[in-house]
């Protein structure tokens, strides 16, 4: 019998920011959500038939609610209000 192997939350959210195509060290924001919007608009079910496709929309829209909560992300962002964002 297989053992299971359990993902830490640092190796899920290295995961998470591979996905989208992007480093997790220095990545801004604006990085994040402009890798999120071009993976979501060719993935997004309207756009394919290829039931794969939507199955990796729904991976990038799980992907983006995991890194925006992660620590990395601002609360500033989180929040939508980016004043207080250095």
């Amino acid at each position: 019998m297989a053992e299971e192997v359990v993902e830490t939350p640092s190796a899920k959210l290295r995961r998470a920011f591979q996905t989208l195509g992007l480093e997790q060290d220095g990545c801004t924001p604006e990085a994040i959500r402009k890798a999120y919007i071009t993976l979501a608009k060719k993935y997004h079910p309207d756009s394919t038939t290829l039931e794969a496709d939507t199955d990796k929309f729904v991976s990038v829209k799980l992907v983006k609610k995991l890194v925006k909560k992660s620590s990395q992300y601002p609360s500033c962002y989180r929040s939508g209000m980016r004043t207080d964002c250095a």
